[in-house]
């Protein structure tokens, strides 16, 4: 059996600013191919249905002239404004939105995926290794990430593919060295598929699970809450994405 992991990555942002993103992860989904087609048709309908919410709310336009706006233009779910109701997110309560987040985490355990995360304290990294760049910072948790689904792959006899969203050129060749360097069993194709998260449904899915795991590590080491749902956000976490982890590795 062949299967995709899905990742993304929340709080690379460097040293630069440790108190708006005081965690770095990295992490996503793992899919058996055979789970693919249906997980992405049923995530796409959730997100078709929240589209669907906000258009209903944009009034003195024609259908057409909403579809012509940047935000439908380029429409996909992109965790950070979902969950805040920015940009025209806002036309749709905040609780109808908690509600879809819910029912697309749900979708995960119903086509046999799970959740794989690395997660690192920024402050106690730089901390105790002295680092002034945030390079080896950046290898390490995605090395750690690589090594969970290497792991997870060889207890289940079967093999993978990563397939990251198509970021920076630096960021996808870290990766590949990453998967050659850090693997030895084979499990893992020594390469990567990038995916662009706008025509890629399980990158926008792993995108959700990566925020959400970031708030709550966030919380867990102490630090001040983000944003407003802060509460709501952890107890997401808590009740639809721990139920599906595999494991999550921590430098804390």
């Amino acid at each position: 059996m062949i299967n995709g992991f899905y990742l993304d990555e929340s709080g690379n942002n460097g040293f630069g600013d440790m108190q708006q993103q005081p965690v770095v992860c990295y992490g996503g989904i793992l899919v058996p191919n055979s789970s693919v087609i249906g997980l992405e048709r049923d995530f796409e309908a959730l997100a078709f249905k929240a589209a669907l919410q906000i258009k209903g709310e944009i009034k003195g336009l024609t259908g057409k002239q909403v579809n012509t706006l940047p935000f439908f233009q380029k429409y996909e779910i992109h965790s950070k404004p979902f969950f805040d109701g920015d940009d025209l997110y806002s036309k749709i309560p905040i609780n109808d939105r908690f509600k879809l987040a819910e029912e697309m985490l749900e979708l995960i355990d119903r086509y046999g995926g799970k959740v794989l995360a690395s997660v690192i304290n920024k402050n106690t990294y730089k901390q105790k290794t002295g680092d002034t760049g945030h390079t080896n910072m950046n290898q390490l948790g995605m090395s750690s990430l690589i090594q969970l689904i290497e792991k997870e792959l060889i207890q289940r006899n079967e093999t993978g593919i990563v397939i990251p969203d198509n970021g920076r050129d630096e960021e996808r060749e870290l990766l590949i060295q990453v998967i050659r360097q850090e693997t030895t069993s084979n499990r893992i194709y020594n390469s990567s598929f990038l995916q662009n998260s706008h025509h890629c449904q399980l990158v926008q899915l792993a995108d959700i699970v990566v925020f959400l795991t970031t708030v709550f590590f966030r919380f867990k080491y102490g630090y001040a809450p983000r944003k407003a749902n802060n509460k709501e956000l952890i107890e997401l976490y808590q009740k639809s994405i721990i139920p599906l982890s595999l494991a999550v590795w921590e430098y804390r």
